[in-house]
């Protein structure tokens, strides 16, 4: 009964090591999401300009920064994601170590098939919704509102619609 406290200081200090290691990796690739943003936002945009394009071919296709802070508001709400999305192998692998002690060897064996699996859904997860849910949705959206008044869509909500499709 005397280490039990022992044990439980031992596993919050692996807990506090394995949130440092996946603090640390979001950070990392934040930043460097943030150094890149340009690209990023011309990926992220990509759609909606398509589909501006040929809604309104003889309209240049531009999103619509509506307040001041916007254009660096939305940046940041990129950088973060793509933060987190990029360093998901490494936190899922934390996860994954914080748990494996605790697990008996068929466990164990499943566990290993999630980390790579995890991981390979949740890219084909947000490559589907980049690559065949959002590109008809925004179409269909700037065609429908489009009969009703002029749509320019504006540039965070956009990013938001984007983001929340593809987690």
């Amino acid at each position: 009964m005397k280490d039990r406290p022992t044990q439980l200081m031992s596993h919050f200090a692996e807990l506090k090591k394995r949130l440092y290691i996946s603090v640390a990796a979001i950070l990392i690739a934040t930043i460097l999401a943030f150094a890149f943003y340009r690209p990023i936002q011309d990926f992220v945009q990509r759609p909606a300009i398509d589909a501006l394009e040929s809604v309104r071919p003889e309209d240049p296709a531009r999103l619509v920064q509506l307040d001041i802070t916007e254009g660096w508001t939305v940046t940041a709400k990129v950088s973060v994601l793509v933060g987190f999305a990029a360093a998901f192998p490494v936190v899922l692998y934390q996860v994954v170590m914080f748990v494996r002690p605790g697990l008996k060897g068929k466990e164990r064996r499943t566990l290993y098939l999630l980390l790579p699996g995890g991981t390979l859904l949740f890219i084909a997860g947000a490559a589907f919704a980049y690559y065949v849910a959002i590109p008809p949705a925004i179409h269909f959206l700037l065609q429908f509102g489009g009969e009703i008044a002029l749509v320019t869509p504006r540039l965070s909500s956009y990013v938001t619609l984007v983001s929340t499709l593809m987690i």
